[in-house]
């Protein structure tokens, strides 16, 4: 088992470019994954799912610049440990920022003081958000939303995991797999 936990972070603190490095890590372990059933497809099943989406990331397509969020070195996560452990030097930085405050916001005809955070620094996800709008990137939500998250698989039963299922029939579906009777298992379908 796999798990790419990092993107439901990116997600919460609204983290395009880091979101989007995730969804590429996590695509090479799927990878590795798929070549695996390539040599055992008799006996493999890859189940490729998540239990929730976080963010509610939207892309406009005829706006989208991805190039934008390359420049990006480091995850949100990744920067606050940097500034904490130079404490002294993140706490200079953010007054220096803060006195600025009124030509920032005034550049951007908007103010990061009303930011919807969700309980992270409201200046940086502010910086965030900016860039993502550049990059034709909005977001709904610092929590978890009820988008449907799609369900892949591949190998044996398969065809198991087709249309749109609960998580907890997932479950079912594997137990049911493991146990022998894939054959037999009805999903319940909703």
């Amino acid at each position: 088992m796999v798990e790419g936990g990092r993107i439901d972070w990116a997600g919460h603190v609204n983290d395009a470019a880091t979101s989007v490095r995730e969804v590429q890590g996590f695509d090479q372990a799927v990878e590795v994954a798929a070549s695996f059933y390539q040599k055992h497809s008799t006996e493999t099943l890859v189940i490729v799912t998540a239990d929730h989406e976080t963010g509610g990331m939207s892309v406009d397509q005829n706006a989208f610049r991805p190039d934008l969020l390359s420049g990006q070195a480091v995850s949100y996560e990744r920067f606050i440990l940097i500034l904490k452990s130079f404490e002294k030097f993140g706490t200079l930085i953010m007054a220096e920022v803060e006195k600025e405050q009124n030509a920032i916001e005034k550049s951007y005809t908007r103010s990061w003081q009303g930011e919807k955070s969700g309980g992270y620094d409201p200046f940086l996800v502010f910086l965030l958000h900016l860039r993502d709008e550049q990059a034709g990137i909005a977001w709904t939500t610092h929590g978890h939303s009820t988008v449907k998250v799609p369900v892949y698989a591949l190998g044996v039963d398969a065809d198991l995991f087709a249309g749109v299922q609960d998580n907890t029939d997932i479950f079912r579906v594997i137990r049911k797999i493991i146990a022998g009777g894939g054959e037999t298992v009805e999903a319940t379908n909703k």
